[in-house]
């Protein structure tokens, strides 16, 4: 049976328990069911507190726990879920291994609202290859735990399954729980300067360390590593780690190893320290002496490790925009005495590594690249690694010489243009030269980006590349670094594309930007190279200046091996600012409605003269949908509407219309055999205005590339409305 309780009997505040008999919804005749009886439910109505909470849960220890291995002892860990109104979250503490009184000393967080719910702890055995054992239970009912207060204590463990007498239990846990409002997190800085006296694990007497830094704390646990210094027993690294750390117990962990091509790496040492010691304002720099992995004293294990740790309230990042114009007089890697020269940029830094790759220039010593490139930057030591290769497609790529700047002596809003000089990699036996030249600039983090919203409408009298006279014409759209395909029209000089694509500008500054769009056509050859058919490009300034949306045809022009370029193509183009943060005007849900109303003049596929037409309706990304059958008819009235929507995802963070193409195909549905087409017609979300109604009755249309084949008459009736926001919601 069901039962339902009526949200207005709820007033806002209130606690009720309620009884409610159970009906039988599947028929309205009283009588006619088996369905009895009531439910006892509990039922009330709050006011959602917009700032979500944080439950703090200390997993301390336990004891006298169930031996569920052979040697008489367990492996156990703790999985922690918090169950309520929101949804579950689970989180696990680390194994503790062969023991049966574990202490894990771990602080985890949760994000949770202040309703209803309980935080469970299960004890597990872990086994590697199997199942892992269930060791029992203790739960907290939330309800109990007003905010910022706090609950700990022991709990006996229950059976975590009661039915299962198979399962045996034993054994408390400790633990402690605490309700409170968000805490924003800070910044932990560690840098780690350099080691010495460390112990020598290979056999010429030296060792190759790198240091791995870990944070342990209610985040999780976090891990970076700094570089490899070859064969020394006193490394000096200079890098910096950045970490978010929350206010809350947790562990810094600096783990010293030697590094092995081939096995396992050694372990040389591990300093460990509390991170609630470095409070938020102070900087600490000292030694700290390396011992054994449980923090114990051992001979095995010499040196110590000179660490500068700061604590700081978390800061924005800044941005670090670098334009790669080109290289000169570089070194000739190829037989005809050039290169294939390409720019590998690298930034490293206390947040760690980020890497970006240039286009390829072919067969030159001078490459021009104007390429730019954004990296999110702290105010913290830093270094630039610009390094050039020659590209080769088979076999290793050759290194031609890399450029290194600190970034630190990049000014803040300022630009630097200057040429650097290409030096070889250190400790390697390898040429360089050359010069590369760049263009630097640090700023603050914008809270806007701009996009070049382009639709690709048509294009006539384009070369012929096919021996039929026509072509099969495709094109290619490049910003920069950033590159779009259209779709290949089959058999024609005078493709119709309709596609709309949003590329975005580097960044707002004119000095720094790529501020030409260039469109490219190419004859599409499934077995052969791709003809060029000719090009335009256009300049985003001008577009920029005139504030107004374009829209022209350009005349084609460019090199062709097929002889003197002909054509010209239409482009719609404007530039969209958007938002960067969750301000107004930050991506919303929208809504496509599409009422399909009438079609007339059907072409008739069945003998008697008539058809059974119906519709598949579609946009880009969505799931197609169908309108109901109407029989024998050539003018059918379906009178349906259907919904989509499109909402921000990580593939479409805007959930913009642009690129989104609705189609509608009319068919004549046959209940033995492929169904017969009838018609199309599509056309771009990108031409409506939101909340505007579009009603209009268009011609249906052959297939692309069927024209012949394709038999189609008529026209079809569509209303389509587009709405955003809480109205789509």
């Amino acid at each position: 049976g069901q039962a339902e309780v009526q949200l207005s009997d709820l007033e806002s505040g209130s606690k009720k328990q309620l009884w409610l008999d159970l009906r039988d919804w599947s028929t309205k005749e009283p009588g006619l069911s088996d369905v009895s009886g009531r439910v006892l439910v509990g039922a009330s109505r709050v006011l959602r507190n917009q700032e979500p909470l944080q439950l703090i849960v200390y997993a301390y220890q336990a004891k006298g726990l169930v031996a569920a291995d052979r040697g008489g002892t367990s492996d156990p860990f703790v999985e922690i879920r918090v169950h309520g109104a929101c949804g579950d979250d689970k989180k696990k503490t680390s194994v503790v291994e062969k023991t049966l009184d574990p202490d894990w000393n771990e602080c985890l967080t949760f994000e949770i609202e202040d309703l209803p719910g309980e935080v469970v702890l299960d004890v597990y055995d872990y086994d590697r290859l199997s199942r892992n054992d269930c060791l029992g239970r203790a739960s907290l009912n939330l309800e109990t735990l007003g905010l910022d207060r706090a609950w700990e204590g022991w709990v006996e463990l229950q059976k975590i399954d009661p039915d299962d007498e198979l399962e045996e239990v034993s054994g408390s846990i400790r633990f402690k729980v605490q309700k409170r409002k968000k805490v924003p997190p800070n910044e932990l800085v560690v840098f780690v300067e350099e080691a010495r006296g460390l112990v020598a694990a290979d056999r010429g007497g030296t060792s190759d360390p790198f240091a791995q830094v870990q944070i342990e704390g209610g985040a999780g646990i976090f891990k970076k590593k700094t570089r490899v210094i070859d064969q020394t027993l006193n490394p000096n690294w200079d890098e910096a780690f950045l970490f978010l750390v929350q206010d809350l117990p947790g562990f810094l962990t600096i783990d010293i190893y030697d590094y092995d091509k081939f096995g396992s790496n050694d372990f040389l040492g591990r300093a460990r320290m509390q991170v609630e010691n470095f409070t938020v304002g102070d900087t600490v720099q000292d030694w700290y002496q390396l011992k054994g992995k449980n923090n114990e004293n051992t001979k095995a294990v010499t040196g110590d490790v000179k660490l500068k740790i700061m604590r700081r309230p978390a800061t924005e990042p800044c941005e670090l925009i670098l334009k790669l114009i080109g290289a000169r007089d570089l070194l000739a890697a190829d037989r005809g005495g050039t290169s294939d020269p390409f720019a590998q940029i690298t930034l490293s830094g206390p947040a760690g590594k980020a890497k970006k790759k240039s286009k390829t220039i072919s067969k030159t010593l001078n490459p021009q690249w104007n390429e730019v490139f954004i990296f999110e930057l702290y105010d913290l030591p830093g270094e630039i690694c610009v390094a050039i290769f020659d590209y080769d497609r088979l076999g290793s790529n050759d290194f031609l010489g890399q450029a290194k700047i600190d970034v630190l002596k990049v000014q803040k809003d300022s630009v630097s243009d200057n040429w650097y000089k290409l030096e070889p990699r250190e400790g390697k036996k390898e040429g360089a030269k050359g010069e590369v030249q760049l263009r630097l600039f640090r700023r603050k983090k914008r809270e806007f980006e701009t996009w070049v919203v382009m639709e690709l409408c048509e294009a006539r009298e384009v070369l012929a590349a096919d021996r039929d006279g026509t072509s099969d014409p495709y094109a290619v759209i490049e910003l920069g670094a950033a590159q779009e395909k259209s779709q290949a029209k089959q058999n024609t000089r005078n493709p119709v594309w309709n596609e709309a694509f949003s590329l975005k500008l580097d960044q707002d500054d004119p000095e720094l930007v790529v501020n030409t769009m260039t469109v490219s056509l190419y004859d599409y050859n499934k077995i052969e190279k791709h003809s060029f058919l000719g090009k335009v490009e256009v300049d985003l300034v001008k577009i920029a200046e005139d504030e107004e949306p374009f829209e022209e045809w350009i005349e084609l022009g460019g090199k062709s091996e097929l002889g003197r370029v002909t054509g010209e193509v239409r482009l719609k183009i404007r530039l969209d600012r958007r938002s960067l943060g969750k301000e107004p005007g930050a991506p919303t849900t929208k809504s496509v409605s599409v009422a399909l109303l009438e079609a007339k003049g059907l072409v008739a596929a069945d003998r008697g003269g008539t058809s059974d037409p119906f519709v598949q309706v579609n946009i880009t990304g969505q799931k197609m949908q169908k309108t109901k059958v109407i029989k024998k008819t050539l003018d059918p009235q379906w009178n349906e509407t259907k919904s989509f929507v499109l909402a921000p995802s990580k593939a479409d963070p805007d959930a913009r219309l642009e690129g989104k193409i609705l189609s509608c195909e009319v068919f004549d549905f046959d209940l033995i055999g492929g169904n017969d087409f009838l018609g199309q017609v599509s056309f771009p979300l990108s031409n409506l205005n939101v909340q505007e109604v579009f009603d209009q009755w268009l011609p249906l249309k052959p297939r692309e590339g069927k024209e012949k084949k394709d038999k189609v008459t008529g026209s079809i009736h569509v209303q389509v409305v587009i709405t955003e926001g809480e109205e789509a919601e």
